[in-house]
């Protein structure tokens, strides 16, 4: 699977940019108390050959055609509008350097890969987001294992405790922004995405790459 950037490979229609763009307010949303003064970046930022999300937990780089300007994303309730707080005007605020979080295709070829049908492991995660169980300051997380790609549930805390003593036990990762990432691959007609694991930078885990969609699951740092 190509591993350059993602450039206006799709021209996507009204459709699926509203579900996609629901998606992602979604995605900001779970992480509300973190990122609720990180005003700048309750976006989607459009340049020329992509278009840009990140939050704390995960970047995305999308089609160009998903929008043609800076679009704001409400996260705030209608009693929250209320009291005064509103989303944020895109055109005013500066964006973070997004380019530099992903890695380039030299490195992806030195890290271990996994090929996954996008339905199917949609359908896998939501099943074991049914039965992991939510873990301390965490929520609910599963694992994955950073050699094969093998997604796991947690177990009850003090289970999982000795879970992590296995050489095998992977990395956490919340399902739900596994989920949501996969939903939005879905949503441009992807059938397969790319998983690119690194086993030696907790920061940046895992990429996950599809025609359409560049995604980085990671913290974010912001300059």
């Amino acid at each position: 699977m190509n591993a350059t950037p993602v450039l206006d490979r799709a021209v996507v229609g009204d459709k699926a940019k509203e579900k996609v763009l629901k998606l992602l307010t979604k995605q900001l949303k779970q992480q509300k108390k973190d990122v609720l003064y990180r005003t700048g970046i309750h976006q989607v930022h459009h340049y020329k050959d992509k278009s840009v999300y990140t939050d704390g937990r995960v970047c995305f780089h999308l089609p160009a055609s998903l929008t043609d300007k800076h679009i704001s994303l409400n996260i705030f309730t209608p009693k929250e509008i209320e009291q005064g707080k509103k989303p944020v005007d895109p055109e005013t605020i500066s964006y973070p350097d997004t380019d530099r979080l992903f890695y380039q295709e030299k490195q992806l070829k030195d890290m271990a890969k996994v090929e996954l049908d996008v339905l199917n492991t949609l359908k896998e995660l939501k099943e074991l987001k049914k039965m992991t169980v939510a873990q301390p300051k965490l929520g609910k997380v599963v694992r994955v294992n950073q050699q094969t790609g093998t997604f796991t549930q947690c177990n009850e805390p003090k289970q999982d405790i000795k879970d992590r003593r296995s050489k095998d036990y992977g990395i956490l990762v919340q399902v739900d922004f596994l989920i949501n990432t996969l939903s939005i691959v879905k949503e441009f007609g992807d059938k397969q995405a790319t998983f690119y694991l690194n086993k030696e930078n907790p920061n940046r885990p895992i990429a996950i790459h599809s025609n359409n969609v560049k995604s980085m699951v990671a913290p974010i740092r912001y300059n």
